[in-house]
């Protein structure tokens, strides 16, 4: 637009040029140049003004976006947050739904665990018993045995004493009281063994029974970790209880503070409207002072809107004359122009005419054609064709 103005007041200081002599007037040249001038400020002033306005336009724009493009990151923010916040609250969940799973699976195994050992305890104190009364048995069956080999080697040995007094064949009793005195010592070496199996029998019960002892002092202590973890809860509870008793003459006590305070406050209201009547009074005084001097502005406001109306009026009458001037002008110079322009496509047509019937001419004077002249001509002939000032078709023999 700038441009254009420049180019417009150049076309119109050229075109008043030649006509500057012809005014009579000189009075009249000066106000008409300084008309122009006062126009053409006014123009530059105006541009300077739209060209402000579309910065500060422009401006308000990339805020405006940046502001939306801040906006719609907080939002996506937020949702992301909140998106993380409800993942977090779910994993939350989900971790404590594992923890109560794996509490209520370590219960289980805790009590299959102490079920499977009450079993086995009970199973060993069965066997342990049943090995009492079978070593018990054994024991007594042995010192029967025991009993009876002695007194047979006591009934030998009479026998043996009869017997040498009877018979005088002292070798013969003497071998064979020898062999009763290697069977008496066969039958103490097994008695010995049997003493020996017996006694480890004794102390591999009295380990069994240790073993035993220590499996029944483990479940005890087990049972009384159970009884004291049961006892926390049920401490825990009745803190919770004690906790919401306090809890609930706290919130009984705050009640009564409440009341307290809201009574206090209540005083403090009614002092406070009775300020605030004095306040209205006053306030109502000030505001119908305040109407009036609102009227008597609103009149000035209307006076002055009427000037500017009428101000606004007498611009736009100006504009419209400048308007005009400018329009008659800037058609003028264009008229100028395309003259100008018409006159050279002119000429120029009618010289590429010339050039066109010299070229034709001279390709039909030199025919025929050297050998490998036909690819040229025929681009020159197409050429001629299809340009846009040829209106008839031009054909020309290659030989």
């Amino acid at each position: 637009m700038y441009r254009l103005t420049q180019q417009l007041k150049g076309d119109v200081g050229a075109f008043l040029t030649p006509r500057r002599t012809s005014l009579r007037s000189g009075g009249l040249r000066e106000k008409y140049e300084f008309v122009v001038q006062m126009r053409s400020n006014e123009t530059q002033e105006a541009l300077a003004r739209e060209w402000d306005l579309s910065r500060i336009i422009i401006e308000l724009q990339k805020r405006i976006e940046d502001m939306k493009a801040s906006q719609e990151y907080e939002r996506e923010v937020h949702a992301r947050e909140s998106f993380y916040l409800v993942k977090e609250n779910e994993s939350l969940k989900d971790q404590v739904r594992v923890a109560e799973k794996l509490f209520a699976d370590a219960r289980s195994m805790y009590d299959l665990e102490l079920f499977k050992l009450r079993s086995a305890v009970s199973d060993m104190e069965d066997r342990l018993a049943s090995e009492q009364e079978n070593s018990k048995v054994r024991e007594a069956e042995q010192e029967s045995v025991i009993q009876k080999l002695c007194s047979n080697l006591y009934a030998t040995q009479e026998e043996l004493e009869r017997y040498v007094e009877e018979n005088s064949a002292l070798a013969s009793v003497q071998q064979s009281v020898e062999e009763l005195r290697l069977k008496n010592q066969r039958t103490q070496r097994e008695c010995t063994v049997w003493q020996e199996i017996l006694r480890r029998r004794e102390v591999f019960m009295l380990l069994e029974r240790d073993v035993f002892v220590e499996l029944q002092r483990r479940c005890m202590q087990e049972r009384i970790c159970s009884w004291r973890l049961h006892d926390e809860l049920h401490q825990r509870m009745l803190s919770g209880r004690v906790e919401q008793l306090l809890n609930q003459v706290r919130s009984e006590a705050d009640m009564y503070d409440n009341m307290k305070q809201l009574m206090l406050e209540n005083v403090m209201a009614a002092l406070e409207r009775e300020t605030w009547v004095s306040r209205h009074l006053s306030k109502s005084q000030e505001l119908s002072r305040m109407s009036e001097q609102h009227e008597k502005l609103s009149l000035l406001l209307s006076q002055y809107m009427r000037e500017l109306e009428e101000n606004q009026k007498i611009n736009l009458e100006q504009a419209l004359c400048q308007k005009t001037l400018d329009d008659m002008t800037l058609s003028y110079v264009l008229r100028q122009r395309d003259d100008e322009i018409s006159d050279k496509l002119r000429t120029w047509k009618g010289a590429l005419r010339e050039a066109h019937k010299l070229l034709t001419a001279l390709l039909k004077r030199y025919e025929p054609f050297q050998r490998g002249d036909e690819v040229f001509v025929a681009r020159v002939m197409e050429w001629l064709v299809s340009a846009p000032h040829v209106k008839e078709f031009v054909s020309v023999c290659v030989c």
